[in-house]
């Protein structure tokens, strides 16, 4: 079943059919006090979580969610809608480093690895689900340019015969395909924007208009949310 989104989406410019969460610097800033408010009105507001105590991890409006040290991340509370099993989308604005194991999103399973996540390695960027119960893992065949803002999308679509995990970066998608016949498992520890194996995080890197969806979107979808939305805000890599 296709959920439906409880306020007004319209300034984005794909159908916003099966959007579960939107979390979007421009809306205002956030940091330990205020939360980073979910703006489809699904309640998964982010709560940021700084674990070594400094001062300087915020979301600031037009900046995104800068990431400090190895333990600043967003941490969504647990809800039925974040149980995603056939379609998913995990798609936002990304500045890194090209450091080794920075964490963009992960859905927590209670143990290091999520039921589904991304992250980046050395800046290609890895997809995984049901990592802990026989894995599927996508890693790009292209590398994210370093020190400058890039979009990405994961996408995964049980119903495709073949190919049904995919990647695309800045509006091209990525020559590495994976096929999976699994559903997404079901968990109850909520999820994280910025981290992933409960310590890796996207340290030295900055997350802006991040969107989860329970559907696929598809290339043309990629390309006008990289040309309309992450152009404008964040320039071109």
């Amino acid at each position: 079943m296709i959920l439906q989104p409880t306020i007004d989406l319209s300034s984005l410019p794909i159908d916003t059919r099966g959007l579960i969460g939107y979390w979007d610097s421009l809306a205002g800033g956030a940091n330990k006090g205020i939360p980073w408010r979910d703006l489809t009105g699904n309640g998964l507001d982010a709560t940021i979580t700084d674990i070594a105590v400094t001062d300087d991890v915020a979301v600031r409006p037009g900046d995104g969610f800068s990431i400090t040290n190895g333990f600043d991340h967003a941490q969504i509370a647990d809800s039925p809608w974040l149980d995603i099993n056939n379609a998913l989308t995990i798609a936002m604005s990304v500045y890194q480093d090209g450091g080794v194991a920075r964490g963009l999103f992960q859905r927590d399973s209670g143990a290091s690895l999520g039921v589904y996540e991304c992250h980046l390695n050395n800046g290609q960027l890895r997809f995984i689900l049901n990592a802990n119960t026989g894995s599927a893992y996508l890693q790009s065949s292209s590398t994210l340019p370093s020190n400058t803002w890039s979009f990405i999308s994961c996408t995964y679509d049980k119903s495709l015969g073949s190919a049904n995990m995919k990647a695309y970066i800045n509006g091209v998608q990525d020559a590495t395909t994976v096929n999976y016949s699994t559903a997404i498992a079901d968990a109850s520890q909520g999820a994280d924007i910025g981290q992933y194996a409960k310590s890796n995080n996207a340290e030295n890197c900055k997350i802006d208009f991040v969107t989860l969806w329970n559907r696929a979107i598809n290339l043309a979808e990629h390309q006008s949310l990289f040309e309309q939305i992450h152009v404008p805000l964040h320039g071109r890599p």
